[in-house]
C-alpha cells in the first residue's frame, strides 16, 4: 500500500487504532504503512487529537519513535475536528513534502520538529507545503521556519498568531 486516501467522506469519531495496528499487541501490526507515501484522511469528522503519541501503529517501540513512516510524503489531516496540539513526533517523517493539518481545532505553538527535524543529528523537513490555517495555534510564527530550504507554500492565517515576522522566512 503507498497511498490511502479516504478523504471526502462522512467519517467521523477518533481514529480507530486498528487503521494503524497497535504496538502493544507485537512490534509490528501495521506492516502495510511502511512504504505509504500519501495518507489523506482530509474533509470528514475525524476528532479526538492526532494519533502521533507512541499509541499508534506509526510508532515503532523498539527505535522509541514514529519511523514506521519514514517514506512518507503526504500527510494530509486536514478540515477535520481535531484538537490538541501538533505533535512533535511529526518531525520523525524525514521526507514529509506536504503537511496540511488546516481547518481542526489544533492549539498551541508551532513545534520546533518541524523546522528541525526530531531526534539525534535530525535535520528540517524537506517540506514544501505546510497548511496550518485555520485553527487556534497561538504564539509567534517561528523564524526557525526560514531553515526549511525547499518551503513554497506557507499559510498560518485564520489562527492566533501574535509578534513579529522574521524577515528571513520571506527569503
Amino acid at each position: 500500500l503507498m497511498v490511502l486516501d479516504i478523504s471526502k467522506n462522512r467519517f467521523y469519531g477518533a481514529l480507530p487504532r486498528e487503521l494503524f495496528g497497535h504496538p502493544k499487541i507485537e512490534r509490528e501490526t501495521a506492516p502495510y504503512l511502511k512504504p505509504l507515501v500519501k495518507f489523506d484522511i482530509s474533509h470528514n469528522g475525524f476528532n479526538y487529537t492526532i494519533p502521533l503519541n507512541g499509541q499508534s501503529g506509526f510508532y515503532d517501540v523498539e527505535l522509541q519513535t514514529e519511523t514506521v513512516l519514514k517514506n512518507l510524503q503526504y500527510f494530509d489531516l486536514g478540515y477535520n475536528l481535531f484538537s490538541g496540539t501538533i505533535p512533535n513526533n511529526i518531525g520523525n517523517f524525514a521526507s514529509l513534502q506536504g503537511l496540511f493539518l488546516e481547518s481542526n481545532r489544533l492549539v498551541g505553538t508551532i513545534p520546533k520538529a518541524l523546522y528541525r527535524g526530531s531526534g539525534i543529528g535530525a535535520n528540517p523537513l524537506p517540506l514544501v507545503q505546510l497548511f496550518l490555517q485555520n485553527n487556534q495555534l497561538s504564539g509567534t510564527l517561528p523564524s526557525g521556519l526560514a531553515n526549511i530550504e525547499n518551503l513554497k507554500e506557507l499559510y498560518v492565517d485564520g489562527n492566533k498568531l501574535t509578534g513579529t515576522i522574521s524577515p528571513n522566512i520571506c527569503n
